[in-house]
Order: structure tokens, then sequence, then C-alpha cells
């Protein structure tokens, strides 16, 4: 048993508190992956997060002395006596960075940094959920570079390559909430699903994500009249406290979309919803 104690030590990051919240003890092990000491928290009083029934998982960050952060997460759970008192709780930690990271690898186009294909699944669902839920309204933009095999027959792949992460970069800098997601779809198709307080602001959203790109300035000399590299999109935006549709449902409606953008002349958005010849908006 004594061997027992000195392995858990070593390799199990536990810290105590008592009923006061007083930490009362921690172990090896967790001043090896928090890098606070013994005598830095023993003694110290601190809040209590958990109540008889109570369980609490968190993550935080630590940075390690090679300069990479570690992602730890803490899972605490109150401590009761044989008599069903609370008399404390007690957190155990674990390192969990390798976990996280292979989990984003799995999820993360490796080329252009953005959500892939199959995350978009996933989080279109969830976030359909989740507008139902809370009665918000939902959009789905899904975009397509023009005339982008022309690029890559004139400029080569390489070249091809680069522009995407260009365009890639700019879908990324306008997302500035963690309800908003930008994706790869595959080839030079993307998407981007988000929140917006009405349909029409959600319109000059992705019209602005349009002229980003277009600003990039992109040099294309086969794109037409543009010379430079464009997108058409297509928008759809479901407000669920008064509307429904499921995933299939949303997505054909902004393909649908984005196939109109493309026969009204390109670099537009066509907006499943109003139509307004001034501002290239659609009606189906």
């Amino acid at each position: 048993m004594q061997n027992l104690d000195e392995i858990l030590d070593q390799i199990v990051p536990i810290k105590i508190k008592d009923k006061g919240g007083v930490v009362s003890y921690v172990n090896s092990a967790f001043e090896e992956i928090t890098k606070i000491s013994k005598n830095d928290i023993l003694g110290i009083k601190e809040e209590l997060e958990t109540s008889s029934n109570d369980y609490i998982k968190k993550e935080f960050c630590v940075d390690s002395e090679d300069q990479n952060s570690k992602l730890v997460q803490r899972l605490t759970s109150p401590l009761i006596d044989k008599d069903g008192i609370f008399i404390g709780e007690i957190s155990v930690y674990i390192d969990v960075t390798e976990k996280k990271n292979f989990e984003k690898l799995s999820i993360i186009d490796h080329l252009t940094n953005l959500y892939n294909r199959r995350y978009f699944n996933e989080q279109l669902f969830r976030s359909i959920h989740s507008c139902k839920r809370d009665k918000k309204i939902l959009c789905f933009a899904i975009m397509d570079i023009d005339n982008f095999k022309k690029y890559n027959d004139s400029h080569g792949h390489q070249d091809g390559d680069k522009a995407l992460k260009i365009v890639s970069k700019s879908l990324a800098d306008s997302i500035h909430r963690g309800s908003d997601y930008a994706f790869r779809l595959g080839g030079e198709e993307f998407g981007m699903l988000f929140e917006a307080n009405s349909k029409d602001l959600a319109y000059i959203f992705i019209d602005n994500v349009r002229q980003n790109i277009q600003n990039l300035n992109i040099e294309h000399s086969l794109n037409g009249d543009y010379k430079v590299i464009i997108i058409s999109a297509g928008l759809i935006c479901v407000d669920f406290s008064v509307e429904d549709i499921d995933e299939n449902g949303l997505y054909s409606m902004a393909d649908h979309s984005l196939y109109e953008a493309k026969h009204r002349g390109r670099n537009k958005v066509v907006f499943h919803g109003s139509f307004s010849e001034e501002d290239d908006l659609e009606f189906f």
C-alpha cells in the first residue's frame, strides 16, 4: 500500500479542499502539472466549486518551461463522509494536450486551417439544435471561387494553393464570435455558419466578405472583366422563432442560391428570401 501511495503521488495530480475551501492537500503530481508549489497553495482559502450533488469539469492552459502550453482538464467532485455530510471537495488533474491536438487535427483542413467538411456536418446539426431551442436566426452561406479551374490551369496548382490560403485567411478574419464558423467544404468551395440579429445584417455581412476577397486583388487574368479572384455566394437565413428546417433543407437552399449567383453573373450574393435588382438579392 505504501508503494501504491507513492505511485499515485507521482502520477495522479490531486488537490483537496476542506468544507471551508481551505486547500488541505496537494501531491507531487499536482505540483508537476500545474507548476504550483505546495508551499504556495497549502492553507490558502479558495472558493468551493461543488456541493453535495455537483460534479465540475473545467479546462485551462498551463505554460511549461519549453514554452509549449499544456491544456489541463480539472475534474472536481464533492467529498462526502459516511453520514452523507459534505466535508470538502477533491480535484483530479489530467493533461489532455495530446488528445485535444489529435481532435483538432481531425476537424481542421490541413491546407487552409479552416474547419473541414466533417466538422461542418457536426456543427450544422448542433447549431440548428441550439437556434431551435433559443429561437434565434441561423444563417449559412456557401461560397465558391469563380473560375478557379482556369486559375489553376494558368498559374499552376502551387499558386492555386496559395490563393486558397489567402482567401481562407480573409474568411477566418471575418469571424469574431464563438458561435460563428468558417469551413472549407471541398476544393474551392467554402461555407460560413453564423447567427445574426436580422436577415438584412446577415446579407450585409456576407456581401462584405465577398468584397473583401475581391479587394485582395489576387490576379486572375482569365476571370472575365474582373481580372482578380472573386467569389459567388448563396445565403440562407432561418428564423427559428417562426420557421423550421433541417440540415439537408438548409444546405440545398443555400446551394441553389449559389447556383443563381453564378447564373446572374458571378461576384455577388444571392439571398434565399427576398429580391431587389439593386442589391442582387433573389427570391425563390
